[in-house]
This record gives structure tokens, C-alpha cells and sequence, in this order.
């Protein structure tokens, strides 16, 4: 940015807006001097010239709550300055997050807070501090934490009040709506114990559950469902419903679709992983089959009208499509 292009006002000061780098609220408005934006580049902390006492205002100079500048952009009048800093505690002198009230009950202030309570307490390094605690443990504990509290309040919302807000302030009805969690919990357990009668199974798998999840978070799901690893076969009667939905896109593009058994089977070859469920076999229909059609109607090889199929020549691992 040239200072020399700035249009300074008939006191010679300009209005500069602070926002906060990471959360993008706007934290106060103060005024500029040439001087005072020239100590502001130098000293990469924000400097204001105050109109009531006629000198140079280093913000936090007293409190210690600095602004550290990230970013200085002039607006396309050049007659206001935006500079987004990093602040090093309340802006406003009254003790809060901004200056302006709306700002400080933006989520993304509380997200804020929260950063600098939690890297608070990581430098106390109190032992009695459960957030230390959960740092010590590492990701995996943390991350569980996060679930389990994102959880709990979800079904609160839904069970207590029967509605849910979005990110967007909507208030979404949840009263007629069964609510489908799903978690990878116990699956290598599931791996270990395949051929066990169900009970057997949904035993361990709980262990594994009420070692991840709290008490009162447990109490109030109404059913656990313990699912047993997929199999082969499994795997190709998902593959054939996939082929249904993609016969029913093309259909409705006047595209006959048909897709032979070898070609199934090779798809149920490349598709199955005992570890990773269905998915391997999701990738393996994108890029044998859809990406394989796909191509060829780009290339005005398909149009409308045209039947296909899908084989498998044995010894090959690619599907051929021929129209």
C-alpha cells in the first residue's frame, strides 16, 4: 500500500477499522495520522493519533492488550483503511472482545476465547486442569472429547426441544425424525471375532463403546445396532444396487444400460476390503464403470438412444463397453 495515494480528510487523519484476523469480526474503528500509520508499519502493532489528547495512541500502550498487525488494505475511495490484526486480549477499554456488541456474541468470538483460554491453560501447565489433561492424552482423547460433547448437545436439542438451529439462525423441526449415528467403534474387534455368534460380538463392541462414550451420552440413544463385517456377497449385492441407480440416471438420458455377471464379479474383485466395508467398491464403480461411460459421452461415442454393456474379458483387469 503507498501511503501517497490515501485521501486523508480536512484534518488530515483517516478512519482505519480493525478487524480480527481470524474470526473477521470487527473489533473497533479508530483514526489515523500519517505519523501514527507510519509507526503502525514499522512497529507492527497498531498505532492510532488520538483526537482528544492530539498525540500518537499505541493500542494496549497501558493495558498491554496490543493489536499485532497481519494485513493493511486501503478501500477503493481511499479514504478508509481496513487492517486486520491478531489482539492480545479484550479491545474494547470496557473489557470486551470488540467494541461493538453484535461482534462479541459472534460464535466465532466464543471460538476465539475458547483458543485463548485452551493456550492459556496449556502454558500454566496446571496438572489439576482437565484441559491440560486432555492435551496430554493427545489427539485421539481430544477428538473424542469433541464428539462426545457435539453429540450430547445435538440430542439434547432434538429430545429436549425437538428442533435443531443451523449455522444460518433457521430452526430446523427434528419431532418426526429418527436421528442415524454411525461409528467405526469395535471394528477391528469385529474383525478379530468373525465367525462368533451376534451376542458375542455386540459384547465386545459395547466394551469398546462404554470406554469411548459417557454414561449419560449412551443413556440417551435408544438402540445400538451392532453390524457384522461384509462379505463378498455383501459386496456384490451393493454392486448391483449401485448399477440399478446408474442404469436409472442413464435411462433418463434415453441411455440403456447392462452390466454382465463377470463384469460384477470384477468389480466385486477390485471393490472388496473386509477393513474398509463398501467404499473400496464405490471407487472402483466410479472409475471403472462411470468414468468409463462418461468418457465415451464426452466424446459423442453414447448418445441418446444407444444401449450398452459392461463385460469383463477374463485376465483383465479393466471392464470394455461396447454400444
Amino acid at each position: 500500500m503507498d501511503i501517497n495515494n490515501i485521501k486523508w480528510n480536512d484534518k488530515d487523519l483517516i478512519p482505519a477499522i480493525i478487524q480480527d484476523a481470524s474470526s473477521f469480526n470487527v473489533l473497533m474503528l479508530g483514526y489515523m495520522s500519517n505519523e501514527s500509520l507510519e509507526k503502525t508499519i514499522e512497529t507492527n502493532e497498531v498505532t492510532f493519533f488520538s483526537r482528544s489528547k492530539q498525540r500518537l495512541w499505541t493500542k494496549g500502550e497501558t493495558s498491554g492488550n496490543k493489536l499485532i498487525v497481519k494485513s493493511i488494505e486501503l478501500d477503493c475511495d481511499r479514504d478508509t483503511l481496513l487492517i486486520k490484526a491478531n489482539p492480545l486480549g479484550p479491545t474494547c477499554h470496557k473489557g470486551n472482545y470488540s467494541c461493538f456488541a453484535s461482534e462479541s456474541k459472534n460464535p466465532l468470538s466464543m471460538i476465539y476465547i475458547l483458543e485463548n483460554l485452551i493456550d492459556k491453560r496449556k502454558k500454566e501447565n496446571n496438572k489439576n486442569s482437565y484441559i491440560n489433561s486432555l492435551l496430554e492424552k493427545g489427539v485421539k482423547e481430544i477428538s473424542k472429547k469433541v464428539t462426545e460433547e457435539a453429540g450430547e448437545t445435538a440430542i439434547a436439542a432434538v429430545t429436549n426441544d425437538g428442533r435443531l438451529t443451523d449455522g444460518q439462525g433457521r430452526t430446523v423441526d427434528f419431532r418426526n425424525t429418527v436421528i442415524v449415528m454411525t461409528s467405526n467403534l469395535g471394528s477391528q474387534e469385529i474383525q478379530k471375532l468373525d465367525g462368533l455368534i451376534c451376542d458375542q460380538i455386540k459384547e465386545t463392541v459395547m466394551f469398546e463403546v462404554n470406554q469411548h462414550f459417557r454414561p449419560e451420552f449412551i443413556n440417551r440413544i435408544d438402540e445400538i445396532v451392532v453390524f457384522h463385517a461384509l462379505k463378498q456377497n455383501h459386496i456384490k449385492d451393493i454392486a448391483g444396487v449401485q448399477i440399478k441407480i446408474l442404469a436409472s440416471r442413464l435411462a433418463s438420458q434415453e441411455i440403456k444400460l447392462e452390466v454382465s455377471d463377470a463384469a460384477i464379479n470384477q468389480l466385486v474383485k477390485i471393490g472388496f476390503d473386509s477393513v474398509y466395508g463398501a467404499r473400496p467398491l464405490k471407487r472402483a464403480l466410479q472409475k471403472y464403470v462411470e468414468d468409463l461411460i462418461a468418457e465415451q459421452i464426452v466424446n459423442n461415442v453414447i448418445s441418446e438412444g444407444d444401449s450398452l454393456k459392461i463385460d469383463h474379458i477374463k485376465k483383465e483387469e479393466i471392464l470394455t463397453i461396447s454400444v
